[in-house]
This record gives C-alpha cells, sequence and structure tokens, in this order.
C-alpha cells in the first residue's frame, strides 16, 4: 500500500515497489483538503492549499502508461488507484482520534491542520501498513527526531513498531534519502525517465508551474509540459 500524489518522491517509491522489489502495489491518492479546514478546493479561500489535483491526476495516468510501457512485465502488479474523497469520523474510533494525534506533540504548532491527521488516521481505521513516499522532514523538528528514535529498518523500509502510536500504520521508506540520491537509484535502474512525468507544483497556472512554491523550489527535474 502507498500514498500515491504523481509526485516524484511517492513515484519514486512506486518504482522502487514495482521494479526493483516486486511486489504488487496498491496506489492510494488522497483527494481530500488536508491542508487546512476547508470543506473543498472550490470553495475555499485560504491562500496555503494544494491547487493541483489535476496535474496531479494527468501525472498519474502518465506515470501509469510509462511504467506498462516501459516495464511490462510489472504490469499487471499496479492495481487500480483507490482514490480517498471522504473523510473518517472519530466516532468510529470509539475515541477522539484527532486529539490523540495532536497530543503527541510532534507537528508545528503553526499549523492548525496537518496532513498527517488524515493519513494516520485512514491507515489506522483500514489497519493497513501504508508506506508515505516523503522527504525533507527538517533534521531538527520533533517529527524528525522521533523518527530517529522509534523507526525500525527493514530489508528495504523503515517502519514504527511502537505500539498504539498514531503513526504505527504509516511506513516512512525514504527517510534519510535525498531526491538526488532517489533520482541516481533511478538512472541506474531504468525509471528515471517515469520520473520526469511526475508533478510536484502546488499553484500551477494554466497546468503550466509556477517556479516560486516550495514545491517547485526542491525540483531537481523539470515539470512535464503539459
Amino acid at each position: 500500500y502507498l500514498y500515491w500524489t504523481g509526485g516524484f518522491d511517492s513515484t519514486c517509491r512506486l518504482c522502487e515497489m514495482l521494479v526493483d522489489e516486486g511486489k504488487r502495489v496498491q496506489p492510494i491518492y488522497i483527494a481530500l483538503v488536508l491542508d487546512n479546514d476547508c470543506q473543498t478546493e472550490e470553495s475555499c479561500t485560504k491562500l496555503w492549499l494544494r491547487r493541483n489535483r489535476k496535474e496531479e491526476n494527468k501525472a498519474m495516468d502518465n506515470i501509469i502508461n510509462k511504467i506498462k510501457t516501459d516495464f511490462p512485465e510489472v504490469a499487471n502488479n499496479i492495481l487500480p488507484t483507490i482514490v480517498v474523497d471522504e473523510p473518517i469520523k472519530d466516532d468510529v474510533f470509539n475515541f477522539n482520534y484527532e486529539r490523540l494525534f495532536y497530543n503527541q506533540n510532534l507537528w508545528p504548532k503553526k499549523r492548525k491542520k496537518h496532513q498527517y491527521l488524515f493519513l494516520t488516521k485512514y491507515a489506522t481505521y483500514h489497519k493497513k501498513k501504508i508506506d508515505i513516499g516523503v522527504l525533507g522532514i527538517h533534521e531538527k523538528s520533533t517529527l524528525a527526531k522521533f523518527l530517529k528514535k522509534y523507526l525500525v529498518k527493514t530489508e528495504n523500509n523503515f517502519i514504527i513498531e511502537k505500539q498504539y502510536h498514531p503513526l504505527s500504520y504509516v511506513n516512512f521508506p525514504l527517510f534519510g534519502r535525498t531526491k538526488e540520491d532517489l533520482l541516481e537509484k533511478a538512472g541506474l535502474n531504468g525509471y528515471n525517465d517515469i520520473l520526469t512525468l511526475t508533478w510536484s507544483c502546488w499553484f500551477p497556472k494554466e497546468g503550466k508551474p509556477c517556479h516560486k512554491c516550495p514545491m517547485c523550489k526542491e525540483r531537481i527535474v523539470a515539470h512535464p509540459d503539459n
């Protein structure tokens, strides 16, 4: 199971799982607003909101087609992407999950809502270990310190064995690596061209990247021409 957005990091993990590790992969795309308390992208007037769902979906379609063309032997191992567009209410847990989540004090106080709230909630509710293809966790952050302490290295992943914790059902397979590391591995294993189809920009204009948001500034390959 993999949280996938069509972005550079999560797509690299998708290729690793399929090509390098021979896994059967269930991608999961979260279409909900995860950045703040807005209910939908269309109704939200807040500035900090991911507004790239159209580009992400186009990228995912293109990436799947490219993988199946370049690596036909793994084509049947890519399951149809699960799109999650409904929230999960706290009462299904018989306790306040949001309170449990924020009581860990692992998240920046300046952010009133954190994407990990729903990502961990979904994984916990379904009791499925789900990979998160994410880099860029600030080394001095409380979350990074927690991960360094509790992550356990397996053959090809990093998992948390701490029971009854909000992060227990999510894995961090890319922890400790850089985008340059991922691109180098992709080149060695033949899927670097696939990474050029990924999309990162949060605030595109008419299908073009803004070149100003943090996601654009962290990009190490050109965005595709959509």
